[in-house]
């Protein structure tokens, strides 16, 4: 809908008012035709794709090396190398020898008191070394010289070193208030005085925060001698350039000296002045201060001095210089280049920048003297006491596009511009195109001025600037230019002028003689006569005009469409241009208001081009300006651009198409059934358990009275949210159904859960919610804190939730569903998570001592789960000894399902089922298991794991990050564990595992299909992405066959491969030779991501004692298919399927592809190709008898397969909203409720690249 805004705007204002930019402005009011477009809808998308695009990356990541922890809580005597072991000082952190790939990581939250300082650490851009942070939370480290004493020196030093990103950190700098004349204190300083024999420094600090304060207590102080990010590269006289550092996004304050500032000095023996001050300016290379925010600086915001090929782009800057005295530094400034070339200063917001008490300069930009070919272009400069822009004795400067607002002239730079030859020649100064709103008639929109001598000003042109009187008075006595009698200003044209009076006198003062001006393109001197009127300024000032100023609004922005191709992104703009002076061109993200800060740029015309740097989703804003600086109603579109993958993220964009269908058999989804008719007990932490309980008012208090209740089919026990109840809620016998269940839940307002936990002050076992023996029982929405000794593995079990039969009956115990509750444990000295205690979060068990199911109908259903030194989540089955125990332990438990949970950070196992049949656990995010340092009771390390059970599937799930707990073994994604029958693992995506992705041991007909398995590190007893074991502990009553792995099909899995030194599939043999029969490996396909010479490395593996049945029709893909290709297989010919014509392997030299076909029939060997598939082009659907019919049109020459999700709007497509793939263009699905939701249609490359996609909305009633 469209806003007309009337707009109080600041003078700071200009386009950043939509950034929040108004604090300390004097204000001025103005008509603004503007809407600003945050978080408004886009009215077109656009996506494309760009291969040679990468996502944005603002510094290197460190790899392979050491990673050092350190921690307030932790001890210099540890050796550092977990978070479980930190050292503590900074002292201690100092001295460690570090090399590339290396980090050093402080713990969030944590203050460090002290100086952390390297020297001489070789990192690379490739491999850099990282100082950084670790842990949870929003709370950065901080490092501090402290309060006590003052502490002069770095807080955070790195000298004369390569190769390191410093980040993620809060520095709080004390130093005295009166202390210009003690030590200095710097945040973060960098210094290079070596000789330089490697010139690529790549230094990165990001992302820090660094506050000054007094000495004398916690307020901020800005009259201190502190620095807040200095950097310092001294030149040899080779002038071999050091470059290559990024000082970005910051955020610096409260600094009694400079914000951030970077240095060079050349040693210059003999040399002339004129030598040295070329040569100063070239020290270094490269040096990037970006998108920096910069504020309460006591003298100069940021600056630059030495540097060559340098930028200061989109940084906000603001009330700098604001010390109370100044130090032994002029300049003082919003931001400067001073003794450098070459460089650039765009998109910056500056203002309130004062002069340190100083009365000269309190510029908003300073291009200072001994500069050449700096261009400072788009910025916006307002409220600065000198000039917006100012500059000395520069050479072949560019100021262009800037817009300057209410800028004082109050000090020795008396003009919104001025350019003065202070210390040295001006010449070439171009200046143009820039808006200027002069508000004070004191001083004048643009000034030159002379000082020091016969220094000369020549060839400078001031051309094409609209200036725009603001005062609402007679502008008869303003001197519009100034330029003084010594000053040889070459050239002044096309002008335009805008004041309430342009029918009155105008007025310049240009002392410029003939010779020097522009006289062969028709200039005259100007000659100010008695009334002065502005015909006779034109004779000097080709062109310009001097117009009636207004606050009109220019025509607003009618359309925009873009194309892309070679790395640029086409605008073409619809609307009337007559009265637009340009379009102004914003990249923002949805929520973001335009700014300049997020400027791309401006045209005069109706297209605009821009080449993108880096993949992304992002808005474009164009915006209308008038040739008085007032903006028009803009338009805003949205772009993707995709990576080499091809593929847009679909989530918050509309539909293509949108169906609705009717079907009155369906119901809504229900997670749990409702108990119905019966008793509500209130429980409060403000309660008393005098009270009955049965009204919010006069609830009971604590879990010992909650768990003496006598509950019946029906009733409910319902927590306040907010509240926090110490002990243990603890049922047994409960006879709920699933028609009229008992539940546990909460009451109240807001969304803080109940918390139910054993607290810290003793270790308390056991389960912190304890049900036995009961069937018909519902545990949801509460939060459940569990607490555990952190060397606890031998010490007491502590359960977050535990339910447990142990009385056998003649009917199982049903129907148990634990909902959408939040479980986190802790260690018991402290507040803070952990991984490796003797903890549970939940854990479902049928132990009642008899052959015979005891359990059945269990849901487990949304819970997120954490920070448990055992396993995430457990439902197990056991029996006794008998004569057909393999058997009847795979059926003790049915119908179990672990279904959409999210368990992480778990010290040995993130969920698993023992003794099931029947069971599910599908579409669960694992990651971060196997964290343990040590090893518990429990062998099994993995994401998820079926052992002992049968009749069951593992689908739609993400695992990934899964690790050993400290030992050799396992450590695999998904594990099909011992005795185990028909366990179908499938549409699951598993990553970065230290075992294989998926494997097996002892199982007989599992299937393992249509899974993305991507770099499995293989570094444990399961060396491969897929390994398949008959490994099977025989102490246990077992027969033989259950040694065995038979009909174990294994086909249509990706494989994304990335480690040459393990293989992608491997069998195992253990416990001698057993049966292996009919097993296959079958149409995977597998992709080979190593760079590297690959002739060594050998793709399956299946040792001498073992029988593969089957290998046909595998894709494999590498980057060398014309190397050799290298398999172990000792399978003999007999127990391969040489009834289809398989013939045994055998390796030859070179080993080539040729022979490995013949026992792979029908394999392919191709070439690498990360190119996107074909398109979808449109989806239809229809709906009959409970199925969701899709039709999908595009050509699927090079498609794989289609990927079929359903989500909701704002949800991006994954493997656990998958719900299929099809390899036609047609998809059936089985709608299983009503409701409103989308499907996904994306298609698949067989290399697994995905491909643009489709997207449309249905609504079943």
């Amino acid at each position: 809908m469209k806003r007309k805004l009337i707009v109080l705007i600041a003078a700071v204002l200009a386009v950043c008012c939509m950034a929040g930019l108004l604090s300390g402005c004097s204000v001025i009011v103005r008509n603004v035709e503007y809407i600003d477009l945050a978080g408004q809808g886009a009215s077109a998308e656009y996506s494309f794709v760009d291969e040679s695009l990468e996502a944005e990356r603002l510094y290197p990541v460190s790899k392979g090396g050491t990673m050092y922890f350190v921690s307030a809580d932790g001890d210099d005597l540890n050796d550092g190398l977990t978070p479980e072991t930190p050292i503590k000082t900074l002292s201690k952190a100092s001295s460690l020898s570090l090399k590339a790939g290396d980090s050093v990581l402080f713990r969030k939250g944590d203050t460090f008191v002290g100086n952390l300082h390297y020297s001489d650490l070789e990192g690379s851009k490739e491999n850099p070394i990282t100082i950084a942070s670790y842990g949870e939370g929003d709370n950065r480290p901080i490092f501090t010289n402290g309060n006590e004493t003052l502490r002069g020196g770095d807080i955070v030093g790195i000298y004369n070193s390569r190769g390191v990103v410093v980040r993620d950190f809060k520095i709080e700098a004390y130093a005295s208030s009166s202390a210009h004349g003690s030590p200095a204190v710097r945040g973060i300083a960098y210094e290079y005085k070596k000789a330089i024999d490697n010139p690529n420094l790549d230094i990165y600090i990001v992302n820090n925060i660094i506050r000054g304060h007094d000495i004398t207590g916690e307020y901020p102080d800005t009259d201190s001698y502190i620095y807040g990010i200095t950097g310092y590269v001294w030149a040899n006289r080779t002038l071999d350039y050091a470059t290559d550092i990024y000082i970005l996004n910051n955020d610096v304050s409260y600094v009694g000296l400079n914000g951030i500032q970077m240095r060079g000095d050349y040693s210059q023996d003999s040399d002339d002045d004129d030598t040295y001050s070329k040569n100063i300016r070239k020290c270094y290379k490269g040096v990037h201060l970006d998108g920096n925010t910069v504020h309460h600086i006591g003298q100069i915001g940021m600056y630059i001095c030495g540097g060559k090929n340098c930028t200061m782009d989109r940084n906000l800057v603001y009330q700098t210089s604001i010390v109370k005295e100044r130090a032994f530094m002029d300049g003082q400034c919003g931001m400067m280049y001073i003794k450098s070339e070459y460089s650039s200063a765009r998109y910056n917001i500056i203002y309130d920048a004062y002069d340190a008490g100083a009365g000269i300069d309190g510029m908003g930009f300073d291009i200072d003297w001994k500069t050449d070919y700096i261009t400072l272009e788009y910025n916006y400069i307002s409220n600065c006491l000198g000039s917006g822009i100012g500059t000395l004795s520069n050479l072949n400067s560019t100021i262009a596009h800037n817009r300057l607002e209410g800028n004082l002239g109050a000090t020795n730079h008396t003009g919104s511009l001025t350019l003065g030859n202070l210390g040295g020649d001006v010449f070439g100064a171009h200046i143009y195109d820039n808006l200027i709103y002069q508000t004070t008639r004191s001083a004048p929109a643009f000034r030159a001025f002379h000082e020091g001598g016969n220094k000369k000003f020549t060839g400078c042109e001031f051309v094409g600037n609209h200036i725009v009187l603001k005062a609402d008075v007679d502008p008869s006595t303003y001197f519009w230019v100034n330029i003084n009698s010594s000053v040889q200003f070459y050239k002044i044209a096309e002008n335009k002028y805008y004041s309430v009076s342009p029918d009155t006198s105008f007025k310049a003062s240009d002392r410029t003689a003939k010779k020097y001006l522009n006289f062969e393109e028709g200039a005259q001197v100007y000659k100010a006569g008695a009334g002065s009127p502005f015909s006779s300024w034109q004779k000097r000032d080709l062109g310009s005009t001097y117009e009636m100023r207004s606050d009109d609004a220019p025509s607003k922005v009618k359309g925009v469409t873009c194309t892309y191709e070679n790395g640029k992104l086409l605008l073409n703009i619809a609307g009337d241009m007559s009265d637009v002076w340009h379009y102004n061109i914003y990249k923002v993200g949805y929520n973001e208001s335009a700014s300049y800060r997020n400027m791309i740029g401006q045209t005069e015309s109706n297209t605009f081009e821009y080449d993108v740097p880096y993949t992304g989703d992002f808005f474009i804003i164009v915006q209308s300006e008038s040739n008085q600086g007032i903006y028009g109603e803009g338009m805003k579109i949205r772009v993707n651009i995709g990576n080499k993958k091809g593929y847009s993220d679909l989530a918050g964009k509309e539909a293509s198409a949108v169906y609705a269908f009717t079907d009155k058999n369906l119901g809504e989804e229900q997670l749990y059934p409702v108990s119905k008719g019966g008793t509500v007990y209130y429980v409060s932490s403000e309660g008393d358990d005098t009270n009955d309980g049965l009204t919010p008012e006069t609830p009971i208090k604590t879990l010992l009275k909650a768990s003496s209740l006598s509950l019946k089919a029906g009733d409910s026990v319902l927590f306040k949210k907010g509240d926090t109840f110490t002990g243990s809620l603890s049922y047994s016998n409960l006879d709920g159904t699933k028609e009229n269940p008992i539940t546990f839940a909460s009451y109240g307002d807001g969304d803080e859960r109940p918390v139910i936990t054993n607290g810290n002050e003793i270790l308390r076992g056991g389960n912190n919610i304890n049900v036995q023996n009961s069937s018909g029982v519902v545990i949801r929405d509460l939060q459940v804190n569990a607490y555990a000794s952190s060397s606890a593995h031998n010490e007491t079990r502590v359960t977050g939730i535990g339910y447990g039969v142990g009385v056998a009956r003649e009917e199982s115990y049903h129907d148990i569903y634990i909902v959408n509750n939040v479980l986190r444990a802790y260690d018991f000295s402290g507040e803070y998570p952990d991984a490796d205690s003797n903890a549970y979060g939940i854990s479902v068990g049928g132990w009642d001592g008899t052959v015979k199911e005891s359990l059945t109908g269990v849901h487990i259903l949304k819970n997120d789960v954490s920070y448990f030194g055992r396993v995430g989540i457990i439902a197990s089955g056991t029996v006794p000894d008998n004569d057909d125990y393999n058997r009847t332990a795979r059926k003790k438990i049915s119908d179990i399902h672990i279904d959409g949970n999210t368990v992480h950070h778990i010290g040995q196992i993130g969920m698993y089922i023992m003794g099931g049949v029947n069971c599910t656990m599908d579409r669960n995010l694992v990651y971060q298991t196997g964290i343990a340092t040590e090893r518990g009771g429990i062998d099994g390390q993995c994401g998820i794991m079926y052992i002992t059970s049968e009749y069951s599937v593992c689908r739609y799930n993400v695992v990934y990050d899964i690790y050993a707990a400290g030992s050799r073994f396992d450590a695999m994604g998904i594990d099909v564990d011992w005795n185990t029958d028909n366990i179908t693992v499938e549409y699951n995506l598993c990553y970065n595992c230290l075992g294989d992705g998926i494997g097996t041991m002892a199982t007989q007909n599992s299937i393992i299909a249509h899974n993305r398995i991507e770099d499995s590190q293989g570094a444990t007893n399961h060396n491969a992405s897929i390994g398949v074991s008959n490994y099977i502990d025989r102490n246990w009553p077992l027969t033989e066959e259950v040694f065995s792995v038979i009909n174990c099909r294994i086909y249509d899995n990706l494989i994304l491969h990335t480690n040459p030194n393990v293989c992608v599939f491997r069998c195992i043999a253990d416990n001698g030779i057993p049966k292996w029969e009919k097993n296959e490996f079958v149409s995977n396909h597998i992709v080979l991501r190593a760079e590297d010479n690959i002739s060594d490395f050998y793709w399956i593996r299946v040792p001498t004692p073992l029988r593969w049945y089957k290998f046909a029709d595998n894709k494999y893909y590498s980057s060398f298919p014309d190397s050799s290709f290298k398999v172990f297989d000792k399978s003999t010919k007999k127990y391969i399927n040489t009834e289809e014509g398989a013939q045994i392997y055998k390796a030859g030299t070179g080993s080539p592809f040729s022979s490995w076909q013949k026992r792979d029939l029908g394999s392919t060997y191709e070439m690498r190709c990360d190119s996107a598939p074909s398109k979808v082009e449109n989806v239809t659907c229809t709906y009959e008898n409970g199925k969701l019919l899709l039709n999908i049109a595009g050509d699927m020459s090079d498609v794989w397969h289609y990927n079929i999700y359903k989500v909701g709007y704002d949800e991006s497509a994954s493997y656990r909203n998958m719900i299929g793939q099809t390899e036609s263009s047609t998809f059936e699905y089985e709608v299983p409720h009503n409701g409103e939701f989308y499907i996904i249609i994306q298609p698949e490359s067989n290399q697994g690249i995905y491909g643009e996609g489709f997207k449309i909305k249905i609504n079943i009633d």
